[in-house]
């Protein structure tokens, strides 16, 4: 009797263990996949030799019989990593912060409020209604404003300035820089009615203040009485030399009050002060200063100045929305101003006072 076994049988399948070898040297090589094939044997050795040439029976293993051996897997070897050597990755941790939920506002009802007019508010509301708003103009319905015939005139309103006087400022200017080694790039004039405007641009590499410095020595060479350098001009990267003219013109105080300008302004106390270098009417809102410092050295204008600021009030304001307090110690520069005391209460303190 021959029986034959084979011994590669299975069970069901197994999860497969895996066995790691660590510390394995790199020069050992390992097989990646190990052949199975069937094995012949007999129960007795010396039968089976003798019948092994004759037949060759094979019996495969029936899924009822049991497993002798599991099955090992040796995986391919990989190399081991160095642990200490690795970047170590840590993941954020955010603190996510929990949402309270919103209060409820719980509206209470409050009583409501009653106000009781008097006798006097209904009447006034009852008057205005009917009349309108209180005008406090009304007060003098037939003041009249102030007519501009009543301020003269002076002068022509025209720029009495040559080509022949511009040329030979130029030209002094310009000498008198050369003397100090300053060249020029470009010279401009600008006319005003009473000082004309001299704009330069220096050569690169020159000092402002090197110019600046030579404002007795220009006015020496004009044969001026005095000039102003303004050095630099504002927003305009230049340097500016104001000469006065030798025929300047008298600006008069009717010529700016009659401008459109002033005549259309909607400030709350307009005062007209002049003219600017480019021939323009300066016009300030003395509400929005509200203090206003008038100094100078005797005979510059001073008086002439506050003149000016009351004349330009009383032309734009009625004596209901304005009125003066004058005080002149030496009751000389404000005599003029008594007459409109009954309307505008401008006072000039006395010496009961």
């Amino acid at each position: 009797l021959i029986i034959a076994y084979n011994i590669d049988f299975k069970f069901p399948e197994r999860k497969k263990e895996e066995i790691v070898f660590p510390d394995v040297p790199d020069n050992i090589e390992l097989e990646s996949e190990i052949r199975s094939e069937p094995v012949e044997f007999t129960v007795n050795d010396k039968l089976g030799r003798a019948k092994k040439q004759e037949q060759n029976i094979v019996v495969t293993p029936s899924r009822f019989e049991e497993k002798v051996e599991d099955e090992i897997v040796i995986p391919t070897f990989t190399p081991a990593v160095n642990v200490m050597n690795a970047p170590i990755i840590l993941s954020p941790t955010i603190d996510t912060p929990i949402a309270k939920p919103d209060p409820v506002l719980t509206i209470e009802k409050s009583p409501e409020l009653t106000i009781e007019k008097t006798e006097e508010d209904k009447k006034s509301e009852e008057l205005v209604e009917q009349f309108g708003a209180y005008d406090p103009t009304l007060d003098l319905a037939s003041y009249k404003y102030p007519h501009l015939d009543l301020l003269e005139n002076y002068g022509s309103n025209k720029i009495s300035v040559d080509a022949d006087e511009l040329e030979a400022n130029k030209n002094k200017i310009v000498e008198t820089l050369n003397h100090y080694n300053i060249e020029i790039d470009k010279i401009k004039a600008t006319i005003g009615p009473t000082v004309t405007l001299y704009e330069i641009i220096p050569a690169p590499g020159v000092r402002i203040s090197k110019i600046k410095n030579l404002e007795d020595d220009i006015a020496l060479s004009l044969a001026a009485l005095g000039i102003r350098i303004i050095a630099p001009m504002p927003g305009k990267g230049t340097i500016g030399i104001e000469v006065p003219n030798l025929h300047p013109e008298m600006v008069s105080m009717r010529s700016i009050l009659a401008t459109e300008k002033f005549q259309t302004t909607t400030m709350d106390l307009p005062i007209a002060l002049g003219k600017t270098i480019s021939n323009e009417v300066y016009i300030a809102d003395l509400a929005k200063m509200p203090h206003l410092l008038v100094a100078g050295a005797t005979g510059q204008g001073k008086s002439v100045g506050i003149n000016a600021i009351l004349v330009s009030l009383l032309y734009k304001k009625h004596p209901a929305q304005l009125k003066f307090v004058l005080v002149d110690p030496k009751k000389v520069e404000l005599t003029l101003f008594n007459k409109i005391e009954r309307h505008f209460l401008a006072k000039l303190p006395g010496e009961a006072d």
